[in-house]
């Protein structure tokens, strides 16, 4: 009686048998006429996954799914409020921002365009008013905020300046209690 052996690469589409395809070549698994046999190998994500253990498109939604928070419910629940959708439009409204101001650097150091310094002002100024959103939102000021930053960096550089040590071993315990 023969048994299918146990860790046999296979393509996880089509359940291809490599061995297989290797018995009939006479080539190793890793051989690129081998892989290529598969119908379903992509050349692609040979780095994410190495042959026969790669993920299709759609196994990884699969896993995608099983990790969704799917309580709209309950999120519908926690939008009621006016706190809550004010908030929201200012979040998404700093993340608008923050993209096209980065668009605007982005052409200018990968493209060579100009700077446009008028615009990043004028988009800078569209931040701050979602800022301001937020903030209000929050119950709280931009001299709180503001405040509340200088502590937190206070806490972190411990000379008082940037120092690339203190970045990279923050002591997030400390931060926080110079917020609260």
């Amino acid at each position: 009686m023969t048994t299918k052996p146990t860790n046999v690469p296979t393509c996880a589409s089509c359940e291809y048998n490599y061995i297989t395809t290797c018995k009939k070549t006479g080539k190793d698994v890793q051989d690129y006429a081998v892989r290529m046999s598969c119908p379903h190998w992509c050349p692609l994500l040979e780095e994410v996954d190495p042959p026969g253990s790669h993920l299709t498109p759609g196994q990884y939604l699969g896993e995608v799914l099983k990790t969704e928070n799917i309580d709209f419910v309950g999120i519908s629940n926690r939008c009621r409020d006016e706190m809550t959708l004010r908030i929201l439009h200012g979040v998404c409204g700093i993340a608008n921002e923050s993209g096209e101001i980065m668009e605007a650097v982005k052409k200018y150091l990968f493209y060579g365009k100009p700077l446009d310094n008028t615009n990043l002002v004028e988009e800078l100024g569209d931040l701050l008013w979602y800022i301001g959103i937020t903030i209000d939102a929050l119950g709280s000021s931009f001299e709180e905020v503001m405040e509340k930053n200088v502590k937190k960096l206070r806490a972190r550089y411990k000379k008082g300046k940037f120092d690339a040590e203190d970045a990279e071993h923050r002591n997030l315990d400390k931060e926080r209690e110079a917020l609260e």
